[in-house]
């Protein structure tokens, strides 16, 4: 699954690189009169026509206009580039962090796969009326395997008894409404067979007896002479039908129905040489839930311990549920180490292309943060509940986050993250080349991608928030974390923590790049009183 959705990444990826480094420019260049020429403004029918002229270009970066200097993001970027701003930013950066640290330390991941069907969808509703008039786990029932631990038949004595005291103790693993409604069924030993919440055991000699592929009357010989030769019938025949002579003797009313539930169970649940067999198990669990995931974990947690330390029997738990739990650890089991070579490939291509270390550590840490952030965010919302019962279904407290979302939700904070953190160093590093002293190089690099990275983050909000919208918690809980996150980006790591904390940095943001002199400076920057900018003044 992860790899085809990262297949699927890729391929997008590649798609839109190509298509902006071929098919656009082309269209550009064999349109130029239709893309470049504005020369129709206002709106409905008053319509005026202007020649375009040189004055409606934009300047270049190394040479901002007075115009400019007098804009909200260049005043804000002075702003950004202060010591007030960072002594705020340090403020949020330690207490967000920390706060959001002790947050994200109680994260645990939901494994509930309800969280990935719609809420209403028809399937759903048939599981809730079903669950409603059968034990919800007859749904999705384990399955425990049993082997003899050194091969053989099922019908050795140890192991028969063996395999019977281990049936019984994971029918003692139910608890709550599996105590009721929950069963276990087997050839060895069943449980709530009758509703009784009793263990219903089979003596090896009866089971030998019934088993259609065996032949032995021996049992027969137990019997009062004038039982035994409809015995040795039954015996020979193995046909349920002629065990209803002997009901009435041995006082076993329904011993011929019996016979036949055995039978059937035993074609279902053992092998065709009796080399092995397993048991039915259907905790009062909807299969893929919460519950369902900690009672497979509790019962395989039992077979690895006390189970293990049998030596007849050798005992597997498979089933809808376990299958789904070891994919689940698959993935996280690899997470760390993925997450951790993605952000030290990253670490280093930033590095390489602002060839800068200051500038690397700075923004894969500060993407790193927004994670913690945005993840407790999403700890109080999902498993806290933080919004209460009365919050609407899309924040709703559903307890946990889907297992699948922080896989998907890591890398793509990643990617926007350190997007928007290379479009502003870029510029802040053409202006540095240029001559303009550090916080003036900062302080257009902000103003000038200020508006586009904005309207960027704005936009990428919108689209993801478009997925609030779906009945799907999952998909409501992915949306919820990429817009925090998409905003928290654009409004406070791009446009102030970014600039605050390198600006004080100095010549340490170009090492080892090398920069030329300081050639233009406060008296470059013409309207704004900005006199101090080279001394980083207070706001």
């Amino acid at each position: 699954l992860m790899q085809s959705i990262g297949a699927g990444v890729i391929i997008s990826i590649v798609s839109a690189i190509v298509v902006n480094m071929t098919f656009i420019p082309a269209g550009l260049l064999a349109c130029p009169r239709f893309f470049s020429d504005f020369s129709y403004w206002g709106c409905g029918c008053c319509v005026r026509r202007r020649e375009a002229t040189r004055e409606d270009a934009e300047p270049l970066a190394s040479t901002p206009s007075k115009q400019f200097e007098e804009t909200f993001w260049f005043r804000f970027a002075l702003f950004a580039t202060s010591r007030s701003a960072l002594i705020l930013t340090l403020a949020i950066v330690v207490v967000g962090g920390a706060v959001g640290g002790v947050v994200v330390s109680r994260f645990s991941k939901s494994m509930d796969t309800m969280l990935l069907s719609p809420r209403d969808s028809s399937n759903t509703e048939t599981t809730n009326k079903l669950t409603k008039s059968f034990s919800p786990g007859l749904t999705g029932p384990y399955e425990l395997l049993l082997e003899p631990a050194q091969g053989g038949s099922v019908y050795e004595d140890r192991f028969w008894t063996e395999a019977g005291w281990l049936i019984g103790n994971v029918s003692g693993l139910f608890t709550g409404d599996s105590k009721q409604t929950g069963k276990i069924t087997s050839v060895v030993n069943s449980y709530n067979l009758k509703s009784q919440q009793e263990l219903s055991p089979m003596a090896l000699p009866l089971a030998q007896f019934l088993d259609p592929t065996l032949h032995d009357a021996s049992l027969c010989a137990s019997l009062p002479a004038g039982d035994q030769p409809a015995c040795q019938k039954f015996a020979t025949s193995k046909n349920c039908e002629d065990l209803k002579p002997l009901e009435t003797p041995l006082g076993q009313p329904g011993l011929a129905d019996g016979c036949q539930v055995f039978q059937a169970e035993a074609a279902r649940t053992m092998t065709g040489d009796r080399g092995a067999l397993y048991a039915s198990l259907a905790p009062a669990d909807v299969p893929g839930s919460q519950p369902a995931v900690e009672w497979s974990k509790t019962c395989r947690t039992y077979l690895e311990g006390d189970g293990a330390k049998l030596t007849s029997v050798k005992a597997y738990l498979s089933g809808v549920t376990p299958e789904v739990t070891d994919a689940i650890d698959g993935i996280y089991s690899r997470l760390p180490g993925i997450l951790g070579a993605t952000m030290g490939i990253c670490l280093v291509l930033v590095g390489i292309m602002t060839r800068s270390v200051a500038f690397a550590f700075g923004s894969v840490l500060l993407v790193a943060w927004t994670m913690v952030v945005v993840f407790a965010l999403g700890v109080g919302i999902y498993q806290d509940g933080m919004f209460g019962s009365h919050a609407p279904a899309q924040l709703a407290n559903t307890g946990g986050i889907a297992w699948i979302v922080p896989a998907l939700t890591f890398t793509v904070i990643l990617g926007l993250g350190l997007d928007y953190d290379i479009f502003l160093l870029g510029r802040v590093c053409e202006y540095r080349c240029e001559g303009y002293d550090d916080r003036a190089a900062f302080a257009y690099g902000v103003a000038k991608t200020g508006p586009v990275i904005t309207s960027a983050g704005i936009i990428m909000a919108i689209a993801f928030s478009g997925l609030m919208l779906s009945d799907i918690p999952m998909l409501n809980q992915f949306s919820m974390l990429q817009v925090v996150a998409v905003l928290l980006d654009t409004f406070f790591i791009r446009s102030l923590a970014t600039p605050a904390v390198h600006t004080p940095l100095r010549g340490l943001n170009w090492w080892p790049r090398k920069v030329p002199p300081v050639s233009k400076g406060a008296t470059a920057l013409g309207s704004v009183e900005v006199a101090g900018l080279q001394s980083y003044p207070d706001a």
